[in-house]
């Protein structure tokens, strides 16, 4: 019953499946077929305050039964401002994140459906946050939540963003 409790209210685990977040999880799943298996935190009132940079597990929006794993890029009010080029349905451009909303994305671009595509998720699709990596042992330990450079720039709502309408896209 304990454990019951603690799996549904704090704690969960979730293997990453696919090259989406690679090479911060799952780096070798096309080479090996290898899988992490990352321990994620349940907190509501934690879900609320998601920041830039944290791995969070979601509901997919193409499957909602399934649930998917990406990296925190812009939190609410944030501008982002994708490079010209890019594939997505924001292929270079200006995006507000509304209010409750964040802009995810995969570390691993070529490979990941996020955000440029589907635009800012709801954080009420958000299930947790990574807090490590628990499988394979050689493996075990925290996670960067720094990720790698991204040519996505974000300008943070603090740092005084152009005023847009919520989901306005300007070029």
């Amino acid at each position: 019953m304990a454990f019951v409790l603690v799996n549904d209210l704090l704690f969960e685990t979730c293997r990453v499946n696919g090259p989406s977040m690679a090479p911060t999880l799952s780096p070798d799943f096309y080479t090996a077929g290898a899988k992490d298996t990352v321990l994620f935190y349940k907190n509501a009132g934690e879900m609320r305050r998601v920041r830039r940079g944290d791995i969070v597990v979601y509901h997919s929006l193409k499957y909602p039964e399934k649930l998917s794993v990406k990296r925190v890029v812009a939190i609410e009010e944030d501008t982002v401002i994708l490079p010209w080029g890019e594939k997505g349905v924001y292929p270079g451009g200006k995006v507000l994140v509304p209010f409750n909303h964040v802009w995810i994305e995969g570390d691993n671009r070529e490979k990941s459906l996020d955000s440029r595509h589907h635009g800012p998720i709801s954080k009420n699709l958000i299930v947790g946050k990574a807090m490590g990596i628990v499988f394979p042992l050689s493996r075990m330990g925290r996670i960067d939540t720094h990720g790698p450079k991204r040519p996505t720039l974000v300008i943070e709502r603090s740092a005084g963003a152009p005023p847009l309408e919520i989901g306005e896209v300007a070029d």
